[in-house]
């Protein structure tokens, strides 16, 4: 059944499909769990403490599994693995009535999903690069169902409750499990032994990447927080919170639609340069604008930056990569931007908020995402990243022994 669903759907709509329903099945809950929480009776600091779990098993859990399911050759078969995890914990929210018995349900449930992400990313962006297709354009669907789900969402639990709305998000991720075969999980064909972890990411192109990546999503994650309250202080209710989230998902349509001509033309750095430019002029739009209807104009910048910075992110990690570590490669950087980064930015945005309130916040927003440009544009005009179709080699690997796509440096 998979091979002839494979021979009848091009690799694209395969892609495209995967990225659908994968980020459809998230909206369907994610952003509602802490409202769910709050009704079972939790205090601010229990949600809280919850809402830290996700962060911190993709800061440790993700890169580890990643990493396992490369060195076994087990990719496919951690990714539905993983999606059948998460549909059992979700269904097992229903169970606990305590903090104790939620924190349990809810610590199983980010070990379980974490992989998810890396996985997939690792496998469609070798995939796009092996067959010369676009990245983006598969990765925008993922952003056009988060958008529509997550925009239904609200009415969806108003008027079902979570006791339907979580069987749901249990039977699409378990639906999702049918389409995860069809993917290709093409493995180099080398006799050369695949390089250690060590050895690659001594690789300071890698390096420089993820550190950028890391300061941008520690911007990202403190206005995740507190832009939220500032709009809802100055609009005085929670519509234009709404609004704000799914115009952004709305605008990083057509800069993922355009990412790689963009990529082709500029090169993946200038590129990444230009996202950041975007998302720092969002805050600096916040800190200036007093208006809660002008705010919206933020949400533009937000969500064309974004959706420039995801796809030309894990496509240039994925020409970093050497192909016997793709997905581990995608664990790192899922660690850095979706793991340290909100740990650290709740931490430092809370704190500089109780000192300065929300324009603390955004000037610190603004300081971390200037840096992660003028660190990118550095390393590019100093000609590190012109060799970032060919990535380092283990000294026992013969030249030419790896599999890497074009470049988009």
């Amino acid at each position: 059944m998979f091979a002839r669903w494979r021979a009848r759907l091009s690799p694209a709509a395969r892609g495209g499909l995967f990225y659908f329903g994968y980020y459809g099945a998230a909206a369907t809950y994610m952003p509602f769990l802490s409202v769910f929480f709050a009704r079972r009776g939790l205090s601010g600091q229990e949600i809280g403490i919850l809402a830290a779990f996700g962060p911190l098993m993709a800061l440790v859990a993700a890169p580890t599994l990643s990493a396992l399911a490369d060195r076994r050759g087990w990719r496919l078969e951690m990714l539905s693995a993983a999606m059948a995890a998460t549909a059992l914990s979700l269904l097992a929210l229903l169970v606990p009535d305590s903090f104790l018995g939620l924190l349990f349900v809810v610590a199983l449930m980010a070990i379980a999903s974490s992989p998810v992400g890396p996985i997939a990313d690792g496998l469609l962006a070798r995939m796009a690069a092996r067959r010369g297709l676009s990245y983006g354009q598969m990765r925008l669907w993922g952003s056009l169902s988060y958008a529509l789900v997550a925009a239904a969402g609200g009415a969806l639990w108003q008027e079902a409750g979570f006791r339907v709305v979580l069987p749901v998000a249990a039977a699409l991720f378990l639906a999702l499990m049918l389409v995860a075969p069809l993917l290709d999980d093409e493995r180099p064909v080398t006799a050369a032994a695949p390089s250690s972890l060590r050895v690659v990411t001594r690789d300071s192109r890698l390096r420089i990447v993820l550190v950028a990546t890391f300061l941008l999503g520690l911007g990202m994650g403190m206005a995740l927080t507190f832009g939220g309250i500032y709009m809802d202080r100055l609009s005085g209710g929670q519509f234009l919170v709404g609004l704000f989230a799914g115009l952004t998902a709305f605008c990083e349509l057509p800069t993922m639609h355009w990412s790689e001509q963009l990529i082709r033309r500029l090169s993946a750095p200038w590129t990444l340069v230009l996202a950041y430019v975007l998302q720092g002029s969002g805050y600096i739009g916040f800190l200036y604008i007093r208006q809660p209807e002008l705010l919206l104009g933020v949400a533009v910048l937000q969500g064309l930056g974004f959706g420039l910075f995801l796809p030309t992110t894990v496509r240039l990690v994925d020409t970093l990569a050497p192909a016997e570590w793709a997905t581990t490669f995608q664990g790192l950087l899922s660690a850095g931007v979706w793991g340290l980064a909100p740990l650290v930015a709740g931490l430092l945005g809370g704190s500089l908020y109780d000192a300065g309130g929300a324009p603390a916040v955004f000037v610190a927003c603004v300081v971390v995402t200037a840096a992660a440009a003028l660190l990118l544009a550095g390393a590019q005009l100093a000609g590190i990243f012109r060799r970032a179709g060919e990535p380092p080699r283990d000294s026992h690997d013969p030249p030419g022994a790896r599999e890497t796509g074009p470049s988009p440096a």
